[in-house]
């Protein structure tokens, strides 16, 4: 089977209220933390700034197709 090192995870609260969306959110904070998933990327596409992960080595933000330095 393969062994993915780069996860892409596209607008996946999508559709969904707040509650869930957060759910969502922390599901993937607890899988970024894991011993598992040392030497992995994710990647993590959404509109919703709530969504942002905890740990995260690199952010970009997008307007109006323009990446914001921070």
């Amino acid at each position: 089977l393969a062994k993915p090192t780069v996860f892409i995870m596209n607008e996946i609260g999508q559709g969904l209220d707040t509650i869930n969306r957060g759910k969502v959110t922390s599901i993937l904070n607890e899988i970024v933390d894991s011993p598992m998933f040392s030497s992995k990327a994710l990647i993590h596409i959404t509109h919703h700034e709530d969504e942002e992960l905890k740990n995260y080595s690199h952010k970009i933000t997008l307007k109006n197709g323009i990446i914001l330095i921070p």
